[in-house]
């Protein structure tokens, strides 16, 4: 369950992967037909062109930059989730996804659609998109690392492609709400809302008990795997007494296969041989 919520970070980042496909054939120009005969084609014309004066469309140029503005900015987006996996944790990056994402979904909602693009409307749009690229790589390591340190062994392979897949996911989500609502400024609405609603889910969410355990958290961690139904082994956290539990288990088999020819029957993990004499005195005692 973890991983699932989890994976649901990436839902509406990938939503950002299949807009462009929806809002430019709402954006580009209004194409007019030259084979018709001239009167209606004088009509069409004008028409197209007083259509295209009330709405806000894009040039061949700026379609492609808000096309490809958010793939460019991905990379920015796993920078700053390698960062914030060590320094705020695996849900606290989770978490962080939100912020550009909202704020690029609003913008890209909120732009003036009763004009030409000028200047400032085009710049607001690419800021929105470049917001939702850094969104996107923001999202694609933070469930993965979580699902692999909540997961049992024997099913952490499964669980890692769960975020791939919610990726996906949204990029059909984009497709299917393209076709159902009113508009493309509806599906970037859709985004904003999405990505709220994810965040109040991430923060049902338990952290990773190795990220708690590097933090010297011990106790917490412990309670995240006894919570989780896991073993501090299995996620690659130890407690202390685990640690202490499994050197004196490895000092016993050290003992039992040495030679008792050296003079040293008892082991201490900190590796001091005694004399057998005095641990003979001992154990009469």
């Amino acid at each position: 369950m973890v991983a699932l919520g989890g994976s649901l970070t990436a839902l509406a980042p990938g939503m950002s992967m299949g807009f462009s496909a929806v809002a430019l054939p709402q954006l580009r120009p209004l194409e007019v037909s030259t084979a018709s005969p001239a009167a209606i084609g004088q009509s069409v014309a004008f028409n197209s062109s007083a259509r295209d004066a009330t709405r806000l469309t894009l040039a061949h140029d700026d379609a492609a930059w808000f096309t490809t503005v958010t793939m460019a900015s991905t990379p920015v987006g796993c920078i700053i989730a390698g960062y914030l996996n060590d320094k705020w944790g695996r849900k606290g990056a989770m978490l962080a996804v939100a912020f550009p994402g909202i704020a690029g979904w609003l913008l890209v909602a909120l732009v003036p659609t009763n004009a030409l693009a000028t200047s400032g409307i085009f710049q607001q749009l690419l800021v929105g998109r470049a917001l939702s690229g850094i969104a996107l790589g923001m999202s694609s390591s933070p469930a993965c690392i979580l699902a692999g340190e909540t997961s049992a062994p024997s099913i952490r392979g499964s669980v890692l492609c769960l975020n791939s897949l919610s990726i996906c996911a949204g990029i059909l989500l984009a497709y299917f709400l393209g076709a159902v609502l009113p508009g493309w400024q509806s599906v970037a609405a859709f985004g904003a809302i999405l990505t709220g609603l994810v965040a109040l889910v991430t923060l049902t969410l338990p952290e990773s008990p190795v990220w708690l355990r590097n933090q010297g958290r011990f106790g917490d961690a412990e309670w995240v795997c006894s919570q989780l139904g896991l073993h501090a082994v299995d996620t690659g956290v130890l407690t202390d007494k685990e640690e202490e539990a499994r050197k004196n288990k490895t000092m016993v088999v050290v003992i039992n296969n040495s030679s008792r020819e050296d003079g040293c029957t008892q082991l201490r993990l900190r590796n001091l041989c005694f004399p057998r004499a005095k641990i003979h005195n001992t154990v009469k005692v």
